[in-house]
């Protein structure tokens, strides 16, 4: 089952300069690729991460170590 993070949740939203390169394979895919992009839920700043594979990709951030997808544009 998927979690979608309600908009009205987000209290705040910043960008890195450098997005961090790590977590994507050689060709550019993975599970958990970390992106330049913060999120402010539930009065604390999280990462928010892309899962790409193919063609394909799905924003999300981690909440109570449960994936929460960001379903609209950032």
């Amino acid at each position: 089952m998927l979690n979608y993070l309600d908009p009205a949740d987000i209290q705040g939203f910043r960008e890195d300069v450098d997005p961090p390169r790590y977590g994507r394979n050689v060709d550019g895919y993975g599970r958990k690729i970390p992106t330049g992009r913060w999120l402010k839920v539930r009065n604390r700043w999280r990462r928010v991460y892309v899962c790409i594979f193919s063609n394909s990709g799905t924003a999300y951030v981690v909440i109570d170590g449960k994936d929460w997808v960001v379903s609209y544009v950032l």
